[in-house]
């Protein structure tokens, strides 16, 4: 039986690598393919992206609104978000050193 395969992005520590490895192995089920320099970018960046998403998600659904639909935002939106929220924390800390 052939069964497709999916790939895996494994991040650890440089002084974990051999343990990671052999617990993969012992498993037996995965195939294990050293990642270019570039892959790991592009995963990396992806990952980056989806921390953004939840993170500004996570300040939107702090408001109240009828109809939240998250999903449907542009990115340059989503940074918009996670900077304003960065601000008020900003302004907030400086309210309270000043009172």
């Amino acid at each position: 039986m052939i069964v497709s395969m999916k790939k895996l992005l494994v991040l650890g520590a440089s002084k974990n690598r051999k343990l990671i490895l052999e617990k993969l192995q012992e498993i037996g089920v995965v195939h294990v393919v050293p990642a270019s320099a570039k892959e790991i970018k592009s995963q990396m960046d992806n990952v980056e992206e989806q921390e953004q998403l939840l993170n500004a998600i996570s300040i939107l659904s702090s408001f109240k609104n009828e109809d939240p639909d998250a999903t449907s935002l542009p990115e340059n939106i989503i940074h918009d978000i996670i900077s304003w929220h960065n601000s008020i924390q900003k302004y907030r800390e400086e309210n309270d050193d000043l009172s």
